[in-house]
C-alpha cells in the first residue's frame, strides 16, 4: 500500500489562511497557494461549491543515477515518494452541519523506484493499486468517521517537516535503495552482489532488509475516528486489519491481508503558529500490532511508538525537523539467535531535516533542504546462506557432503545516511521540479561461533550506496494541493488527500 498518503490531512489553502491570516500571507509571500488559488478564511471556501464530484491524479516520473561501489546504473522509474495516482470523491450535504464522503483512488505506476536492482531494472513493472476506498461522515463539532481502505491514526505521524521538498526527500530514507543488494568490497560483477543467484553471495541481502524508513501505522481496512481541531490539536484513533490489493503486470489480482488478531493504534498532532514568525508541527502515536498471515510460523506482537516535530520561520523561511520511530517485536520467535539466543529485537531510526524556503524565482517557491538519517535493527540472525554472505568461508574439503556446520548470527545492523538537493515549484502548471542526492554506509555486526578448526572464514566488508534523483511532479484537480501544507486531520475541503 502507498503510505505516503493520509486521507486526514488539512487542504493546504485553508492551512495558510486559518494560520496565519491575510496580513501574513500578504507579507510573505512564499507562503501564498499561487495565482488564482486562495481562499477566504474559515472553512475553506463556499460549502456548495465543496459538493459533489471531485477528481484529481498526479503524474510522477523520476530518473535515479545510481552507484553500489562498482556498478553504476541509470533508471527511469516512478517515484516512490508519491507514485502516479488517481482519486474520485463524492461529497454530500447531510444537513444539521453534517456531511459524509466517498473516496477511491487507484495507484498506476511502471518500475516503482523501490522495485529495481542492479539484475532487474523493470523491477515488478505495471503495478495497479487500490490502497483507498473508503466512506466518511463529518462534522465540526463532533469530529470525522472513516471506514474503508485507508490509513491507521498515525500513519506518518513520523514523517512531518516543513521543508517543501517532500516530493523527492522525506524520513522514508529507503524509498531509492530498498530494492538494491549490498555489494561485497573489492568484489567486481554480479558475483559480488548478495543476491543468493549462482555465481554470487549465497544469501540475498538487501538495503531494504537493513533500512526501514519510517515505521509508524499501517493502511487496510480501518475504522478511524479524528477528533475536532481544539487550538491545533487534534486525537485521532483506528482499529482494523492491514491490507494490500493490486493488479500486477501479468494482470494477476492479489489479495493480502493479515487477520487472526488486530492492529490499532493511536496519534495525537498538532499544527498552529507561535506568534507572527513561527510556525510549528508535530505529533506522536502509539501502535499495536496483533494480526498474522495465513500459514504464519510465529505470533506477531508489534509495538511501537513514533513522533515528529517541525518549526519553521515564516520570514526567512528556515525550517528544521526531527522524526524518530521504534518497534518493538515479539520473544516468542520461531528461530532465535544461535548465538545469542534471542529473537529480533528493536527496529528504530531518527531522521533530521532542515533547510530555507524562498521566493527565488517569480513562478514559484524555491526549496533547498539537507537531511541525516539513522537505522538500527537486532535481527539476531543465523540463517546459514547469510552467513555464507557476511563471511568468506573456506572448507578444507569443499566436495565434502556434509560440510562442516558453520554457526554464526547476525546480531545488529546500523545504517547511516545523508543527503541534499533542491525542489522547484511551478504554480501555473501546478509541478514540482526536484534533484536529490542520498548515501548510504552499512555497518554489520556479526559472530561466528565454535567450527571446526580447519574451517577458514575472513568477515566480508560492504561498499556505500549513493543515489541522485531528478524528475517532476505534475497534480491535477484540486485534491492533492501544494505538498508544503501544516497537516491536520479534521478540517479539509474534502475527504481526498494532499500529496505529502
Amino acid at each position: 500500500v502507498n503510505y505516503r498518503f493520509n486521507p486526514f490531512y488539512l487542504t493546504a489553502d485553508y492551512v495558510r489562511h486559518k494560520t496565519f491570516g491575510p496580513d501574513i500571507l500578504a507579507e510573505h509571500p512564499v507562503l501564498q497557494a499561487g495565482e488564482g488559488d486562495s481562499e477566504p478564511e474559515g472553512n475553506g471556501g463556499d460549502e456548495a461549491e465543496r459538493l459533489g464530484w471531485s477528481f484529481s491524479s498526479t503524474l510522477n516520473r523520476a530518473t535515479v543515477v545510481w552507484n553500489d561501489g562498482d556498478q553504476t546504473g541509470l533508471n527511469s522509474v516512478d517515484n516512490p515518494q508519491d507514485s502516479t495516482a488517481i482519486e474520485a470523491t463524492y461529497r454530500h450535504a447531510l444537513g444539521n452541519g453534517w456531511s459524509a464522503a466517498l473516496t477511491a483512488t487507484v495507484d498506476a505506476y511502471y518500475v516503482g523506484g523501490d522495485s529495481v536492482d542492479q539484475l532487474n531494472w523493470e523491477g515488478t513493472g505495471a503495478i495497479a493499486a487500490l490502497p483507498y476506498l473508503f466512506g466518511a461522515i463529518e462534522n465540526e463539532t463532533w469530529g470525522r468517521i472513516i471506514v474503508g481502505m485507508s490509513d491507521s491514526a498515525s500513519d506518518e505521524i513520523d514523517n512531518i517537516n516543513l521543508a517543501g521538498a517532500d516530493v523527492v526527500s522525506d524520513a522514508s530514507f529507503d524509498n531509492f535503495a530498498a530494492g538494491y543488494y549490498l555489494r561485497a568490497k573489492d568484489m567486481p560483477g554480479a558475483g559480488g552482489l548478495a543476491s543468493g543467484m549462482a555465481n554470487a553471495l549465497d544469501g540475498e541481502l538487501r538495503w531494504g532488509d537493513i533500512l526501514d524508513g519510517k515505521v509508524a501505522g499501517d493502511s487496510g481496512r480501518f475504522i478511524t475516528y479524528v477528533s475536532p481541531d481544539w487550538k491545533g490539536l487534534e486525537a485521532s484513533a483506528a482499529v482494523g486489519l492491514p491490507t494490500e490489493i493490486f493488479f500486477n503486470y501479468t494482470d494477476e489480482f492479489l489479495y493480502t491481508e493479515r487477520t487472526n488478531g488486530v492492529f490499532w493504534d493511536v496519534a495525537l498532532r498538532y499544527a498552529d503558529k507561535i506568534g507572527s514568525d513561527f510556525l510549528v508541527e508535530g505529533g506522536i502515536g502509539y501502535w499495536n500490532d496483533t494480526t498474522e498471515e495465513k500459514l504464519a510460523v510465529e505470533p506477531t506482537e508489534d509495538q511501537g511508538v513514533g513522533g515528529s516535530l517541525a518549526l519553521r520561520h515564516v520570514p526567512t523561511g528556515l525550517n528544521f525537523a526531527v522524526n524518530f520511530g521504534a518497534e518493538e517485536h515479539t520473544d516468542n520467535c520461531a528461530d532465535q539467535g544461535a548465538l545469542s539466543g534471542k529473537c529480533r529485537g528493536t527496529d528504530s531510526f531518527l531522521n533530521f531535516k532542515g533547510g530555507i524556503v524562498r521566493d527565488i524565482v517569480s513562478f514559484g517557491r524555491t526549496s533547498f533542504y539537507g537531511e541525516f538519517y539513522k537505522n538500527w535493527k537486532n535481527p539476531h540472525d543465523s540463517d546459514e546462506d547469510l552467513m555464507a554472505t557476511l563471511y568468506d568461508i573456506t572448507y578444507p574439503d569443499p566436495s565434502a557432503d556434509p560440510l562442516p556446520v558453520v554457526e554464526g548470527e547476525l546480531l545488529s545492523t546500523e545504517v547511516t545516511g545523508f543527503g541534499f538537493g533542491v525542489v522547484q515549484r511551478v504554480e501555473k502548471i501546478d509541478a514540482d521540479f526536484y534533484l536529490g542526492f542520498r548515501y548510504y554506509r552499512a555497518e554489520l555486526e556479526s559472530e561466528i561461533g565454535a567450527v571446526d578448526p580447519l574451517v577458514e572464514f575472513t568477515k566480508r566488508e560492504f561498499e556505500d550506496f549513493l543515489t541522485v534523483t531528478a524528475g517532476v511532479t505534475v497534480q491535477f484537480g484540486d485534491l492533492f494541493g501544494d505538498p508544503d501544507q501544516m497537516n491536520l486531520n479534521n478540517k479539509r475541503k474534502n475527504f481526498g488527500r494532499n500529496v505529502q
